[in-house]
């Protein structure tokens, strides 16, 4: 059955209102590089030179309606047969180390992705060892990684880790939660919420804390220490701060989180910290928001062969 396809012609943004990009928040915006092709179930005449399209098989940010600049596209026949029609042709340079796998990752989920110098790509990956290979993932142990991502002419590296982490709540404060509807589990996702701080206030622990927006998490209510279907969601702003864990064993996260994201050693923290404020965003705006990736490390290598 033959179906429209859209082709991007110059860098552009599907956007939730027919407006200039600009007056529009990230979370109701979705950039597209030149070059992507999307398979439509639908499209429309919209207002201020804009179409009205409906995406095939796909969401962004969990809408498959948007406006887009009928300047900055065409529209053509073509078959709609396979998923890769359906997910942006990626115009990264991409190889098989694991920054061009997370960005690959980034690109299928449709989330967004920072490019230029000084501008960092701030990813946590649960389950994953510093080396690239999966882990068990056992609960109460540093066994995430944190990482930072900076993209140069189309080209991902890792500058900043792979380091230990942890995504999850430790034992303490999952058996003894600090809310009573259950630990903070955060949801696996991109949010827009953290700013440069104090970890509890504390003068002597700069961190990333959760000032800037909201985010979803899991309440862990029957304290088994995973994510399983029976736990409720709940969204807010939690003090999910990106903080370190005082040199913590590897194998006993503790109570060093309570649903935080936590590199393990303040070495390494502090070495975080220090990239991810040369960030030229920050360094224009000291009120700057920043956006982090958590990812389970299971989905990634289903996605993106490892």
């Amino acid at each position: 059955m033959a179906s429209e396809i859209l082709k991007v012609l110059k860098d552009t943004y599907l956007k939730q209102d027919p407006v200039q990009s600009s007056e529009l928040t990230d979370d109701k915006k979705q950039s597209l590089p030149a070059g992507t092709t999307l398979v439509l179930q639908s499209y429309s005449e919209s207002e201020n030179g804009h179409l009205q399209v409906v995406l095939r098989e796909i969401e962004f940010k969990g809408f498959n309606t948007w406006h887009i600049f009928k300047d900055h596209v065409e529209l053509v026949n073509g078959a709609a047969s396979s998923t890769a029609q359906a997910t942006p042709s990626s115009t990264f340079k991409l190889g098989d180390d694991l920054a061009s796998r997370i960005i690959r990752y980034l690109e299928i989920k449709g989330y967004e992705i920072f490019q230029g110098p000084n501008q960092y790509n701030i990813i946590y990956i649960e389950g994953m060892n510093p080396d690239g290979g999966l882990n068990q993932d056992i609960p109460n142990q540093f066994n995430d990684l944190r990482l930072v991502i900076e993209i140069l002419d189309g080209k991902p590296r890792i500058v900043g880790g792979p380091w230990e982490a942890t995504s999850e709540p430790g034992k303490k404060y999952t058996i003894n939660p600090l809310n009573k509807k259950g630990a903070a589990r955060i949801k696996f996702g991109q949010y827009q919420a953290w700013q440069v701080g104090y970890h509890q206030r504390k003068k002597n622990h700069l961190a990333l804390v959760q000032t800037g927006g909201t985010v979803t998490v899991h309440r862990d209510l029957n304290k088994n220490m995973m994510r399983d279907p029976s736990d409720k969601l709940d969204t807010g702003h939690f003090g999910i701060n990106q903080h370190h864990g005082w040199d913590s064993s590897k194998t006993n996260v503790g109570g060093t989180s309570a649903g935080c994201l936590v590199g393990r050693t303040i070495r390494n923290h502090v070495k975080f910290m220090n990239l991810i404020m040369q960030d030229k965003r920050y360094k224009a705006d000291k009120k700057f928001v920043y956006t982090t990736t958590i990812i389970s490390g299971d989905d990634l290598g289903k996605e993106v062969a490892l």
